[in-house]
């Protein structure tokens, strides 16, 4: 019991505190896993799991590998390219891995068959590892696009080229066959199931609350079969499945891709625990130093060159493919099947537990590589997308477009999202305007620029709609919400005839809002994520229509403080020491030198 705990506190905790420190989750999973394995004696997971740890673990990397296909978009590849990532996933996959097994040869004093074996394994990046470093470097298209597919792409590909050679060293089998066999078997699998999982969305055979765990059982089904017929092809056609959903235009998949985000994040925290607790100090005796050698050449060779060479017909500046050969982190792809495979060795008797503690040293000194000094370099090599700066405005109000105009003269960059209201595209404007609908893709590439959206339109469901769609993509702490019409809560009535003239309508600033259930799924969504309590921009108990009052008598201005808002005067946002803006003060009052956007309390400019 406390040892399943420790599993799941560690696992999730972990992420938690690599997302505040802004490091490579994987560093402080692998960490915490060894202290609370073999040095603490909290966890074990042989003991815990029995046989059944390495089926587990196995069917955990497949829903990883689901996830990370959910977000591979073919018209984004074609976009930027498909040629480096076929490159990497094939020319690259060999040259790194014949260049690996050399290195091994002459670091370690293992069998030659094992050392293109440990090659095999350390071929494969991840998702797990690329995508949150992806996240803080920022890198710009189409390296981020490229980097992404690789890392989802190969896993299922190294493990099969592993798997072949393991079949090599303890039966002496056909690797080419089996390498093909898998890969069409594998993908054959996956593209069944999403057809058969997309026509009972489609025929709405599914009841709503049931399609995330309906689509959890496709892929665990789609991964049995696959690996039934053979080995590793389930991994396979866990990742095709998530690939062919992602791109398919029938069903929508955002429920699907919300359900396997959670998923990846339990998944992920307890496979890094589990395996580094199986690790003992004693598995690292004499390997660590010839180790810590192989991660140098891994990185200040072999990716280079790799990186290179994959991407030389491309329409690449060199910066971009300097820094595509400067990233290639080691993730959980590698540590679950060394630990699967270490298992197979010892078991045969051909191998002593080494090529275990050999991959969890590199993927560490990779991790810890790549995670101190990939922004770094992309800042050298000016390949860094600024952090989003912009505000999103929803609605067409008279106090929100002059919001617009204001802010847009205090350079901050605005989009204005005013659904169908297309008269105001005659105009010219300091801002961009969207007449579009939220479910637009011009929306989600504003987004992508978006760092606060303030959403205060003057309908309830449309509100609902822009809400969903910016939870999508921003934090939720950056979405504010001012509903149109603000629930109120009553106070007892008293008796009598005078009940109905004394009563009395209190305004309930962090109340849910009303009305978000009338449009279908999407606002049936909103209100609950609203009915959590979403923040409201603006001073506190702002309402729309005291805004709308505010700016009727006085407009929207700059004001430098010290100011108490009076009466009729609305404190609309705070511009930090940094220089960002704050749209949800806390406070009514401007403190000294601080400056602010006020509405109301002094005539209109115009």
């Amino acid at each position: 019991m406390v040892g399943l705990g420790a599993i799941v506190v560690l696992g999730v905790g972990m992420q938690w505190l690599a997302r505040r420190l802004r490091v490579p989750a994987i560093l402080l999973l692998i960490a915490s896993g060894l202290a609370a394995g073999p040095w603490l004696g909290i966890i074990d997971p042989d003991a815990i799991f029995g046989d059944s740890l390495f089926t587990l673990v196995s069917m955990a990397v497949s829903l990883l590998l689901f996830e990370g296909g959910l977000g591979l978009d073919l018209t984004e590849l074609r976009e930027r390219g498909p040629r480096p990532v076929v490159q990497l996933v094939t020319l690259g996959v060999v040259v790194t891995w014949l260049a690996i097994t050399a290195v091994a040869m002459l670091l370690f004093d293992l069998p030659t068959d094992l050392c293109f074996l440990l090659g095999g394994l350390l071929v494969v990046s991840g998702p797990t590892v690329v995508g949150p470093l992806l996240q803080i470097v920022r890198p710009r298209e189409p390296t981020v696009t490229i980097l992404r597919w690789e890392g989802i792409v190969i896993d299922p590909i190294g493990a099969t080229l592993a798997l072949v050679v393991l079949k090599v060293v303890t039966a002496g089998s056909s690797p080419i066959t089996e390498l093909v066999l898998t890969t069409l078997v594998g993908c054959g699998v996956g593209l069944v199931a999403a057809g058969l999982l997309v026509l009972a969305l489609r025929t709405f055979s599914v009841p709503d609350d049931l399609e995330a765990a309906v689509t959890f059982m496709t892929v665990i089904a789609a991964y049995t079969v696959g690996e039934r017929i053979f080995e590793e092809g389930g991994l396979f056609a866990a990742t095709v499945l998530g690939v062919a959903l992602a791109n398919q235009g029938w069903v929508s998949v955002r429920r699907i891709v919300a359900f396997g985000h959670d998923v990846s994040v339990l998944v992920l925290g307890g496979l890094f625990v589990v395996l580094a607790a199986r690790v003992t100090p004693a598995d690292f005796q004499g390997i660590v130093g010839s180790s810590l050698a192989l991660v140098v050449v891994m990185v200040l060779v072999i990716r280079p060159v790799v990186g290179w060479l994959c991407t030389t017909r491309a329409a690449l500046s060199w910066r971009d493919r300097a820094f595509i050969g400067a990233l290639a982190p080691r993730g959980i792809v590698a540590a679950a099947t060394s630990a699967l495979f270490a298992l197979r060795l010892t078991n045969a008797g051909v191998e002593d537990g080494r090529i275990d503690a050999i991959v969890f040293t590199v993927i560490v000194g990779t991790c810890l590589v790549y995670g101190l000094g990939c922004a770094p370099l992309a800042r050298a090599l000016e390949i860094t997308e600024p952090e989003p700066r912009g505000v999103l405005l929803v609605g067409d109000q008279p106090w929100l477009l002059g919001l617009a105009d204001l802010l847009s003269e205090a350079d901050e960059e605005v989009t204005v999202l005013a659904t169908a209201q297309h008269h105001l595209a005659r105009e010219p404007h300091p801002w961009r305007l969207l007449t579009v609908t939220a479910v637009d893709r011009a929306v989600s590439a504003a987004l992508a620029d978006v760092r606060t959206a303030v959403i205060a339109s003057d309908s309830d469901e449309h509100n609902a709609l822009v809400l969903t769609r910016c939870l999508e993509r921003l934090p939720r702490h950056e979405v504010l919400l001012l509903p149109a019409e603000a629930r109120r809560r009553r106070t007892p009535e008293p008796a009598g005839d005078q009940a109905v003239a004394d009563r009395e309508d209190v305004f309930d600033p962090m109340a849910p809002v009303d009305g978000l259930d009338e449009v279908g799924e999407i606002v049936a969504d909103a209100k609950a994520t609203s009915d959590g309590w979403q923040r409201r921009p603006f001073a506190p108990g702002t309402t729309q229509q005291a805004v709308t009052a505010a700016f009727a008598t006085g407009g929207i201005r700059v004001v430098t403080g010290p100011v108490d808002a009076a009466d009729g005067e609305i404190l609309l946002g705070v511009w930090r020491a940094d220089g960002s803006l704050d749209l949800a003060p806390r406070s009514s009052r401007l403190g000294p030198d601080q400056v602010g956007v006020v509405a109301g309390g002094a005539p209109p400019d115009r």
